[in-house]
Order: C-alpha cells, then structure tokens, then sequence
C-alpha cells in the first residue's frame, strides 16, 4: 500500500498536540516535583515552598507555548512539509520525503494512534510519523494491516 501527501501545518500542529497530551511521562514528572517542593517547603520553614510555582509555572509555560514552538518548527524543518511517500508492505514500512528515507520492520514499530484527521505511527514514545486520513484512500486495508502488525489502534 501506497500512501502520498504534503502535511498541512494544522495537522501537524494537531499531531503535536495529541502526543503532548499523551505524554505519559511530563505531567508526572511536574506533579511530583512541584509536590515535593510544596512539602519540602513546609517542612523547612517555607524556604523551598517558593520553587513550587516555578516548577508548576514552567509545565504550564510549555503547554502555553507549544503552538508556537510547533509553528516554528514546522516553518524551519523544510522535510516535515515537503512531499512525503508512505510505503506499506508485509515486511516493513518505508517513510521518504525530500531529505530522508526510513525504513522500519513492523517489530520496530512501538505502536500506532487513530485520531479523527490523522494516523500516527510511533517509531517510540515520542517519535512518530503522521499519515493525514485525507491521503489514505483505503481506510479499511489499512487499520487491517495495522491491526495485524503492530495491533490495536490507541484512540485519542
């Protein structure tokens, strides 16, 4: 299976934003730290409670920002909107645009996300191509031989 696009700035700005919202591993990190400060700071008179809003302040300036760090991103790296060719085969997936050319078995492929607009392949936890829908004409092959590699799509 065949797959050809040019991603639109708004689905990548979309894929952004579902995998920080997924990401499982930031919120606990701040939680935890922003938590041991705030108890750090009561029980040393105060002192470290003051750290608590920075560390909280520094999560919520990320997730403020990201927009823009995405837009940025997107206007900079050239590869992300330039023409892109998706290869499925029974043995491996094949990602190309105009600077680089992946080729992943399906054991390397981590998992996969079906979202309203997009497919997202997760080469990691935090790395992952994206498939606009619009550019896939048949849906149903292709959630089969997801489903048959890597397994059962994640929803977000």
């Amino acid at each position: 299976m065949k797959i050809e696009y040019t991603l639109k700035e708004s689905e990548f700005h979309q894929a952004v934003k579902i995998s920080v919202k997924n990401n499982k591993i930031l919120l606990p990190i701040y939680l935890t730290m922003g938590s041991i400060f705030f108890v750090a700071g009561l029980l040393t008179g105060m002192y470290l409670l003051f750290f608590t809003p920075l560390v909280f302040g520094f999560l919520g300036a990320q997730l403020w920002l990201m927009p823009y760090i995405s837009k940025k991103h997107f206007t900079q790296n050239k590869a992300i909107a330039s023409y892109t060719e998706v290869e499925l085969t029974p043995e491996y997936v094949t990602h190309k645009n105009s600077q680089t050319i992946s080729k992943f078995t399906w054991e390397e492929i981590h998992k996969w996300a079906n979202t309203p607009d997009l497919y997202l392949i997760y080469i990691s936890n935090q790395f992952f191509h994206i498939i606009p829908k619009r550019a896939v004409t048949e849906h149903d092959d292709f959630i089969a031989l997801m489903s048959e590699k890597v397994g059962p799509a994640e929803l977000t």
